[in-house]
């Protein structure tokens, strides 16, 4: 009692697809528009009969034997804009079909591809450089996006409960590695970085996928790995996310908690709070000494600004580097970073506005040769030039939150998050993109 027409027009080969007819007595079928097709793609797991397997649109003559095929298979001439279930059966077997995915809509033209069998729901991450959204002109590699998920864009319930079924894939299906810094179901509340390998600059047509509600039977572990991130070859040497003690790199460079800092909610998943006395240390590492190029980063909500206040730095002479915010001569709030070069002289400089009681991202990034470049907000705030970077950097612990040559000295009052050093001098796009990505207000990423 419950039928689909199928129409098509054979010279210029657009389709049209009524489902769900219901008759009674006389129907009339709704009007609908012949469109050009689009097809389907489907990637096969290895746990499936591929040779007697098929996958088939129901109610419809939309299907396609697997033929032993291991890779991705392809429904042709799928009618657009009508929504669809893709089943998969096996010929000459009673066995129930199974549903591979209970909702695809393809765009006239378009392909849509099933990355993760039996994963029910699914949206589209697109990435707005354009003067709308991050406002990057230019094209940013290897780049760890965060993605926020809340219950407007998201829906907690189909996913399982600490998000081991999530699922990220580039615009062509492959997948991509991500890591989950906090995932709160009760709350409708999560941080994940995922990892882009080209964030095109002044676009917003490319996309990621992101996938979620696993049906029965889906392999569901977690497959969160921040190392794969936040890569070392990538240049990441620390990486503090501040929810937890540890280092997201694979260098392991795991914090001390000196004098009670403790978690507290922040700006992204959680972050450490600063009293005036406590402070993170990391034990002495030669990753952590950059020798020839150095990016330090860091998002800080500081509740006093009338005292000089080191947020992150390492040793004291002959490369040790520091980021911080002070006053100038003249009494400005301002961003200090300094670096000592390979003769221990000081390279610094005082520069931009910074204000208390607002979550400000702060970034120096230099190499050997070039210019120290101080940002504020993404925004490049003075620029000096430097010498040269030691090939040895004295012994001594990377400390958050105070200077390494007196954690009472110049402590941090208030909360630090995302802390990161990197062993490459990252670009002015690079450094901004940080920026508006990670603030509040994400202007990168929309999710639809």
């Amino acid at each position: 009692g419950v039928y689909s027409v199928q129409a098509v027009q054979l010279s210029a080969r657009t389709r049209a697809l009524i489902r769900g007819i219901h008759v009674v007595h006389d129907t009339t079928v709704p009007a609908d528009t012949l469109r050009k097709p689009g097809e389907i793609k489907v990637a096969i797991p290895a746990n499936i009969d591929a040779v007697n397997g098929y996958l088939y649109v129901p109610g419809t003559t939309i299907d396609t034997f697997l033929n032993g095929n291991n890779g991705y298979v392809t429904l042709d001439s799928v009618p657009a804009g009508v929504d669809l279930p893709v089943c998969y059966a096996i010929r000459n077997n009673p066995a129930l079909p199974q549903l591979v995915r209970g909702s695809v809509l393809v765009a006239p033209g378009g392909s849509f591809t099933i990355s993760y069998w039996g994963w029910q729901s699914s949206k589209k991450l697109f990435l707005n450089t354009t003067a709308s959204g991050a406002n990057v002109a230019g094209t940013v590699t290897d780049f760890p996006v965060l993605v926020r998920l809340n219950a407007g864009n998201f829906d907690f319930r189909r996913a399982t409960g600490n998000g081991a079924d999530i699922r990220f894939t580039k615009s062509d299906g492959s997948p991509v590695p991500y890591e989950i810094e906090q995932w709160d179901s009760a709350n409708a509340q999560a941080a994940i970085w995922v990892k882009v390998d080209t964030v095109y600059g002044n676009d917003n047509t490319h996309y990621l996928t992101i996938y979620w509600g696993a049906g029965a039977g889906a392999a569901t572990s977690s497959l969160s790995n921040g190392a794969a991130v936040f890569d070392t070859t990538g240049g990441f040497v620390g990486v503090w996310h501040l929810n937890t003690l540890s280092d997201a790199t694979l260098n392991g460079n795991t914090l001390t908690n000196n004098n009670s800092a403790h978690i507290t909610s922040a700006l992204i998943g959680g972050a450490q709070s600063f009293n005036g006395s406590a402070y993170l240390s990391a034990p002495d590492k030669t990753a952590l000494n950059p020798t020839a190029s150095i990016t330090v980063s860091e998002w800080v909500n500081l509740t006093n600004d009338s005292l000089d206040q080191k947020i992150v730095g390492k040793s004291l002479h002959k490369g040790g580097y520091i980021l911080g915010v002070g006053r100038d001569s003249a009494g400005n709030k301002t961003l200090y970073p300094e670096i000592r070069d390979s003769v221990d002289t000081l390279v610094s400089f005082w520069s931009g506005a910074f204000s208390k009681n607002t979550w400000t991202h702060l970034a120096f990034s230099y190499a050997t040769g070039g210019a120290m470049n101080g940002y504020i907000n993404g925004l490049p705030v003075n620029s000096i030039p430097a010498s040269s970077l030691p090939t040895g950097v004295e012994a001594g612990d990377l400390v958050i939150g105070a200077a390494p040559f007196g954690p009472s000295t110049f402590s941090a009052i208030g909360q630090i998050d995302e802390v990161r050093v990197e062993n490459k001098a990252r670009s002015a796009d690079w450094i901004k993109l940080c920026a508006m990505n990670q603030k509040a207000d994400d202007v990168l990423v929309i999710i639809k």
